[in-house]
């Protein structure tokens, strides 16, 4: 009971003062070294290796669509100071891009992009509060470097193609989001600029014989890089802020139920998704459980997700579909993730210990 307050607390403080950015997946349980670096090798296994990708809005009438995708790898390679804990390892590279054109008042177009590519290196330490690692507090950081090459002018103006109201509204998600990023000292056009920023979590993992709760938190842009530009100025990367929380409590030998919320910020750009997934035991021995659940991302977005795991392999995928105006643009649907993590286990080879025998025999 304890914990399942702690959960609802934690949903409680995620409703509070949502602005709104689209950029992060709504599958984000296939993201864990970006949803915070104490996840790396928080996992039971040798290895881990993972990818997903977005796409928004590229079937909606008259816009551009947003790419991402992630790819990761992590592992628990060593044991820590004691040994019940451990330290984990983990590299990952993602990459948000979009590109369209934007007519003047006189009718003339002009092109607008923006690339966002990121190369992540983290480690963790997994302390174990008791002998059984039923309870685990985790301390993670991550070197991030960024590198970004956008339009400046238009971004900055909020004219994207990608979300154009049949009655001429304004995407209320991206656009705080591309002006949070793009902002900057000078008026030029274009603007590229690379830096590097480090990112600190901690995560808490508590076990019990039916249910397991994981809370996290997590903090980017602690040393504040300035973005370079190529008219001299520059801009100061916003603190990001990164919460997540669920509950993976066992209703019976088949099913599992699992609600979760995240909920991350930028600046002025923020987003939370709340959403509740069932995992449901189809054959044993085959080890094959299929998942479904539903969610909702700042109250504009509802999310469908799919997904199955069988032995090694989780595979999953998610539907996001407009709510409200934002339908209008889109004709109900917002987007689609599809998404594949490969756990591995490498098994020592036992030491075989030769037996000599007596001759006599």
């Amino acid at each position: 009971m304890n914990q399942i307050k702690l959960l609802l607390c934690c949903l409680l403080f995620f409703t509070l003062n949502l602005s709104g950015q689209d950029t992060h997946f709504s599958n984000y349980h296939f993201t864990p070294l970006t949803v915070n670096p104490a996840l790396t090798g928080a996992f039971k296994g040798t290895f881990r290796v993972g990818g997903i990708y977005k796409d928004n809005y590229t079937f909606s009438q008259s816009a551009n669509g947003y790419h991402t995708i992630n790819v990761f790898g992590d592992s628990p390679i060593m044991k820590g100071f004691r040994s019940r804990d451990w330290i984990g390892i983990g590299l990952e590279t993602n990459q948000f891009s979009f590109s369209g054109s934007a007519n003047d008042a006189e009718g003339n177009g002009e092109k607008h992009s923006l690339n966002w590519t990121n190369f992540k290196i983290s480690g963790s330490y997994h302390f174990s509060l008791d002998k059984k690692q039923n309870k685990v507090l985790t301390l993670g950081v991550q070197m991030n470097t960024s590198s970004l090459n956008f339009n400046q002018e238009l971004l900055q103006s909020g004219i994207n193609t990608r979300f154009q109201y049949a009655m001429g509204g304004m995407d209320p998600d991206m656009t705080k989001y591309l002006q949070a990023i793009t902002e900057t000292t000078t008026r030029g056009t274009q603007a590229r600029a690379s830096f590097r920023d480090f990112v600190a979590g901690l995560l808490y993992v508590g076990k019990t014989k039916n249910a397991v709760l994981r809370a996290g938190f997590a903090m980017e842009g602690i040393t504040r890089p300035r973005y370079g530009v190529r008219n001299s100025g520059s801009y100061t990367k916003p603190i990001g802020l990164h919460f997540h929380a669920e509950y993976d409590f066992r209703l019976n030998k088949t099913t599992r139920i699992i609600p979760a919320a995240y909920y991350y910020s930028l600046g002025a750009a923020n987003a939370l998704n709340v959403n509740g997934r069932i995992k449901y035991l189809v054959n044993e021995e085959k080890d094959f459980t299929l998942v479904g659940g539903l969610g909702v991302r700042n109250f504009r977005q509802g999310l469908l997700l799919v997904g199955a795991e069988f032995g090694k392999y989780q595979v999953g995928g998610s539907f996001d579909f407009d709510l409200g105006d934002s339908a209008i643009a889109s004709q109900g649907f917002h987007g689609f993730e599809v998404a594949l993590i490969y756990t591995g286990i490498i098994y020592k080879k036992p030491k075989a210990v030769p037996v000599i025998l007596c001759p006599r025999i």
